[in-house]
């Protein structure tokens, strides 16, 4: 909305996202009232996480480049003020991802499994956790900085 702010003459810059029901979904919204409800931390997902406009630079990786002045603009745009942030399950992404480790993950759980003489898989995760807590301490690195690492690299941090 440009209310008073709006000066003739001046160029405009439109930025509109389209979000379909099952996008709302994974959002744990569905009728028109919750997503006014959460405009503000939906503008603040979509102009963070989901899209942003950044200004080329020498670093290879373009996520670290700096956001353009133009889109720091369009973050602040009303509807953020007051955002606290929404959380989005990748749902589809993560199925997919999952679904293509899962054969190779079962495999070596199974052999895992049968190297520690676990008979089935109540048993197989406590001994698990322990096999990672000394693998943790003999590597010098916990689970918990590797699992990070891996959340950032697949985008869900």
């Amino acid at each position: 909305m440009w209310g008073e702010r709006y000066e003739s003459g001046l160029p405009v810059t439109r930025v509109e996202f389209e979000l379909h029901r099952e996008v709302l979904r994974q959002f744990g919204v569905s009728t028109p009232e919750e997503v006014l409800g959460v405009s503000g931390s939906l503008w603040h997902y979509l102009t963070h996480d989901w899209l942003t406009h950044r200004n080329p630079c020498a670093d290879e990786t373009k996520s670290r480049w700096p956001i353009s002045e133009q889109w720091r603009t369009v973050q602040r745009a009303g509807m953020s003020e007051h955002s606290v942030g929404i959380t989005r399950a990748y749902n589809a992404k993560q199925s997919g991802v999952l679904e293509n480790m899962m054969p190779s993950l079962v495999g070596q759980l199974a052999n895992f499994g049968a190297l520690t003489n676990c008979e089935s898989g109540i048993d197989l995760i406590p001994t698990l956790e322990r096999h990672l807590q000394d693998f943790s301490r003999s590597s010098g690195r916990a689970m918990a900085s590797r699992i990070a690492e891996k959340r950032q690299k697949h985008g869900l941090s």
